[in-house]
């Protein structure tokens, strides 16, 4: 089950606009729009060719930063890797759905104390890699072989659509944490909103989000399960529990300036994702011929690009630690 379009370079969670700093409730923050920067109306906003845009984003993420001899990302350096308040020299840490493996390079680095283990189905990651991280191809929803209370620190990032039962994973994770320990899951809500009703619910975005959701829910997986992980966490025996709303922008119709580079990631990581998204999904669940798939896609990356269309998705940080 493929997860929401994954960024290549992850929006910073130190960028997004935070809606909420605690387990209580979400307040309501509103994103300007940049008024001077709107598209007129028979525009579709940015153009079909992505090609400068997405070059000027590269040539940021390739500002490398060097330091006794070796390289580190110089995109965002000194962001955030967790928010969860782990021992300051932690033992051993587990990234469950690690993909290409870049935040388990950046926590080994971070941490040199800890031995770090990414797991994932594909073996997709780099074999250059920290001398105290390990790569494992492990399926995370099957039984865990992993010794109890032996992880400070268990993390997760966009795995959205993943796991068919969070609970068990959540409940897993305590298990395999050591008291005092940590689960960190950083993950996006797939529902596509809007706060000033220029997402028209029956464009094609919208009506594209719709299927992706009953589409998933056909396989038994929950595109839009980020909202409730805190929930999960208190409800496992987490203490401490903290749950953190980012919204991000779909494209670089905010008028904040950091806002707008958050969002104009997000739109060409979405754009990248979204065919390879939609269509296992569409074909298999919705039983939509390919053909029937490109053309729709077709009207939905107008959509994405529009900068008339003020829509973003909630991006969910939520940690929890087991009791000592």
């Amino acid at each position: 089950m493929p997860s929401f379009p994954s960024p290549n370079v992850a929006p910073s969670i130190e960028t997004g606009l935070s809606t909420d700093s605690s387990s209580q409730g979400l307040q309501n923050y509103l994103m300007e729009a940049d008024s001077t920067t709107s598209d007129p109306p028979d525009d579709q906003g940015i153009g079909d060719d992505l090609s400068t845009y997405t070059a000027s984003l590269a040539s940021s993420v390739s500002d490398y930063q060097y330091e006794n001899g070796r390289r580190y990302n110089g995109y965002r350096r000194g962001s955030k890797l967790h928010w969860a308040p782990i021992d300051p020299n932690p033992q051993r840490i587990l990234d469950i759905g690690t993909g290409t493996g870049s935040w388990a390079v950046d926590i080994a680095d971070m941490y040199p104390s800890a031995h770090v283990i990414g797991t994932d189905l594909s073996p997709i990651q780099s074999h250059w890699v920290p001398p105290n991280l390990v790569y494992e191809i492990d399926d995370a929803e099957s039984e865990w072989t992993y010794k109890r209370d032996s992880f400070d620190l268990v993390h997760t990032r966009y795995l959205t659509g993943a796991f068919a039962d969070w609970p068990k994973f959540i409940e897993r994770s305590f298990t395999a944490l050591k008291p005092g320990g940590w689960i960190e899951c950083q993950e996006i809500e797939s529902r596509i909103l809007s706060d000033d009703g220029t997402l028209q619910p029956d464009s094609a975005l919208a009506k594209w989000n719709e299927l992706l959701r009953e589409a998933a829910e056909t396989y038994g997986r929950s595109v839009v399960a980020a909202a409730r992980l805190a929930n999960w966490m208190e409800d496992a025996g987490y203490v401490n529990v903290t749950n953190r709303c980012f919204k991000i922008p779909n494209n670089a119709w905010p008028k904040n300036p950091k806002m707008k580079e958050v969002g104009m990631y997000q739109m060409a990581n979405f754009l990248d994702g979204l065919q390879a998204l939609t269509m296992a999904l569409f074909t298999r669940a919705l039983r939509w011929t390919p053909a029937e798939v490109e053309a729709y896609l077709v009207e939905v990356r107008k959509d994405i690009k529009n900068k008339n269309i003020h829509s973003y998705l909630n991006f969910y940080v939520a940690y929890g630690q087991k009791p000592e």
